[in-house]
């Protein structure tokens, strides 16, 4: 028995070892999954698979900030954790999170004899979990959230096990923060009441929001994702045009065009879009506004023929008349051609106009 005792002993260092390897590797999967992610429930998802598999805990939750920066909500979890829905971020003692997140380092809270002056919400107690780990989720000084772990035992963690956990919130941390700011332009993007898209230099969508999906008549963003920009013009000088102002200047301001809908019918636009170039400096993509505005140009068009045209016949009206016959006469005499005279007649009797 001590000769067994003496090889555990001698093996375990080697244990500790690998047992590090193994978390510093999975770290670092964690970083390259989570790369590019902007779902926050696939960053949650990733996350805690990581720590369940190292921590071995008995719940555990991701919760995110709110536009307001005062409360953080649940994006996923499970167990005792997955119970808060909400919770605040102000005062710090008002729970293990706002008290973590106001500290900005990872709590260990023994729920039989805390060592802080915090409140522990009532569904841990009930479920009778006895440890909680807050990991807060901050970068740059920006709190993002954090990751909440539950114990139904009592629970210690080695320094280098702290150290492990707070390296993956980190990650999570990046990854959330990321996917945050995706999700606050998309709202952005898509509460838009004009069509915005984004688009390659070759004239391919890369994105597009509701308005514009509306205003043209698709069944679904995808279907208009799948159509050329170049498909939507009627006249296709038009997009010869819009190319060249781009080229030339880097942007395209009130540009006035027709656009085909889905159906076939024909939309006036009014478009501008602008030119972003990537680190090198070479053009990396379009993104424009779109209105439109066929309401406008049919009134446009109403309006001048109410200004120059009979109601009644369609034909000229008097006004506009006679400045057509006062151009002709002025033509002419510039020209040394003849000179004519007009004769109208109208219910009130001949008039002339020469």
């Amino acid at each position: 028995m001590p000769h067994k005792l003496a090889l555990e002993q001698a093996r375990l260092p080697e244990q500790t070892e690998q047992l590090r390897s193994r978390e510093r590797h999975a770290a670092a999967r964690l970083s390259q999954r989570l790369l590019g992610t902007l779902d926050l429930r696939t960053v949650a998802g990733e996350t805690l698979a990581v720590l369940r598999e190292f921590l071995k805990p008995d719940g555990g939750a991701v919760l995110v900030r709110d536009p307001s920066g005062k409360w953080v909500e649940l994006v996923s979890g499970w167990g005792s954790s997955a119970g808060f829905r909400w919770l605040r971020l102000d005062p710090a003692t008002d729970n293990p999170v706002a008290w973590a997140v106001a500290q900005g380092t990872p709590l260990v809270l023994d729920l039989d004899s805390p060592q802080v002056s915090v409140q522990v919400p009532p569904v841990l107690q009930c479920a009778g979990v006895r440890t909680l780990l807050v990991l807060p989720l901050s970068t740059g000084g920006r709190v993002t959230g954090a990751v909440v772990l539950d114990y139904r035992v009592p629970r210690t963690f080695p320094e280098e096990q702290l150290q492990f956990a707070a390296g993956v919130a980190g990650v999570a941390a990046v990854a959330a923060e990321r996917a945050l700011e995706h999700l606050g332009n998309r709202l952005l993007f898509e509460g838009m009441p004009v069509g915005l898209y984004r688009s390659t230099t070759s004239g391919r969508f890369l994105d597009v929001n509701s308005a514009l999906v509306r205003m043209l008549g698709y069944p679904d963003r995808e279907s208009l994702l799948a159509t050329p920009v170049t498909a939507l013009y009627v006249d296709q000088d038009d997009r010869a045009r819009w190319q060249e102002l781009m080229e030339r200047e880097g942007q395209v301001v009130g540009f006035e065009t027709y656009w085909r809908r889905a159906d076939g019918s024909v939309v006036a636009v009014r478009e501008s879009a602008r030119l972003l170039r990537d680190a090198a400096g070479q053009p990396a993509y379009y993104e424009g506004s779109v209105e439109d505005v066929t309401a406008r140009r049919h009134l446009e068009a109403n309006l001048y023929l109410l200004a120059n045209y009979d109601g009644l016949t369609g034909l000229l009206n008097r006004r506009r008349f006679q400045e057509e016959v006062q151009r002709a006469v002025a033509q002419a005499r510039s020209a040394g051609g003849w000179r004519c005279w007009c004769w109208i007649w109208t219910t009130s009797g001949r008039s002339t106009t020469g």
